[in-house]
């Protein structure tokens, strides 16, 4: 089958799924987790995806702190969303047993390699995994939010 007819059966066709379980329970459990998989699917398809392992925070990590470095945006919050950019993959690395550097990460990051935790090394970005645009973008707003509120209490 070519890549192309592939692609087409994937945008055009419909899947069933029969999802079961010993326990109502259980299955009611299973059914939850496939429709959170379907709505990440969903969310890919509809934004794109972004490298992930925190990779592709780590590339806009770069890009935020030139624009502190440059003196554009000097604010409390924005130093603060800056460093934050660095937690997922540190924290990731950290589950992991694994502890390449912050700058080793980055660096890495910049020239589209991000750390395979399985393998224990570095890898390119695109054949690794992959994080949906959207969610990432639902979670930096919600932390946005947060910081906002948080520097308003101040």
């Amino acid at each position: 089958m070519t890549h192309s007819r592939s692609v087409a059966r994937l945008e055009g066709g419909a899947a069933v799924l029969k999802i079961g379980g010993f326990t109502k329970r259980e299955t009611e459990h299973r059914i939850g987790l496939a429709e959170k998989g379907l709505a990440v699917s969903r969310a890919a398809v509809e934004r794109g995806l972004l490298p992930g392992g925190g990779a592709g925070l780590l590339q806009l990590r770069s890009v935020a702190a030139s624009s502190l470095n440059h003196g554009g945006l000097n604010s409390p919050g924005w130093r603060i969303l800056v460093a934050a950019l660095a937690d997922p993959a540190r924290q990731l690395c950290e589950n992991s047993g694994q502890a390449p550097s912050l700058e080793e990460l980055e660096t890495q990051a910049s020239i589209g390699q991000c750390f395979d935790l399985v393998a224990h090394r570095y890898g390119d970005v695109a054949a690794g995994v992959a994080d949906s645009a959207r969610v990432v973008e639902t979670a930096m707003s919600a932390a946005v939010d947060t910081t906002i509120r948080f520097l308003d209490l101040l």
